[in-house]
């Protein structure tokens, strides 16, 4: 339980992420949906994912320790939704 929620932490059975053939970097690009004069126009601005993909962090003694130093430091408000956190080792 994390401020009276619910919280899944799974392991990704992955030792690494992959990007997709699909995937393409959208920083300078006209369709970032950032860009000030695509923002004007929210017909064009989608929402992001629902989930974090994090790697390369430091290694945590416990579980707790990281949910800890992800969630409950970074999190200003959950607003009702349900946060999945999935951790791996290598």
């Amino acid at each position: 339980m994390l401020f009276g929620k619910h919280l899944e932490v799974n392991f990704s059975k992955h030792p690494n992420i992959t990007p997709g053939a699909d995937t393409h970097e959208y920083m300078n690009s006209s369709l970032n949906r950032f860009n000030y004069n695509v923002a004007k126009n929210y017909q064009y601005c989608c929402s992001p994912t629902k989930i974090i993909h994090m790697y390369a962090l430091v290694q945590f003694e416990s579980e707790e320790e990281a949910t800890e130093a992800l969630v409950c430091r970074h999190a200003n408000s959950l607003s009702g939704f349900m946060i999945r956190i999935s951790f791996y080792y290598f």
